[in-house]
């Protein structure tokens, strides 16, 4: 998360910038034809614009994503409760650990991604870090997935 918040995740847009590789190499792997950069591959390509349109549907509310992850993350600060910030943010970091991740499986195991499973799966990882970080917090990812008033309702 620290490379992706500071820009510095090796992409191959940098890979072929730095002449590791070349330009027609470094397309994005979800097959959007652009040259993969970190904003290509979070939020313009339309398989990752499919995930946040996903989340923004589960959260209830129609949205656009800044132009990088940073911007993305503050721009929850002032809509909701401290509790529910913390959520959400988490939910994002998720939403992009899970991206990567299957990025990854696909480059590096040429694995196809089960968007539908990394989905749900972004909920787990939520559930597990609010167990962990919030005193009494009871639902699991499942509740989370059905359910957003599950974090919009919660105090502690």
């Amino acid at each position: 998360m620290w490379l992706l918040l500071n820009g510095s995740i090796c992409t191959k847009g940098l890979l072929a910038e730095r002449r590791i590789i070349n330009y027609e190499e470094a397309l994005c792997p979800f097959y959007c034809k652009e040259i993969e950069t970190i904003h290509n591959l979070f939020h313009l390509c339309p398989t990752s614009w499919s995930l946040w349109g996903r989340l923004f549907s589960w959260f209830g509310c129609v949205g656009c994503l800044p132009k990088d992850p940073n911007h993305n993350l503050q721009e929850w600060s002032g809509l909701v409760g401290k509790f529910q910030c913390q959520a959400i943010t988490l939910l994002c970091k998720g939403l992009y650990m899970s991206f990567w991740i299957a990025h990854n499986h696909m480059i590096f195991d040429s694995k196809t991604p089960d968007w539908d499973v990394i989905f749900n799966l972004t909920f787990h990882r939520l559930a597990f870090w609010l167990k962990f970080s919030v005193k009494n917090f009871s639902y699991k990812g499942s509740d989370l997935y059905r359910n957003p008033e599950c974090i919009m309702n919660w105090t502690n």
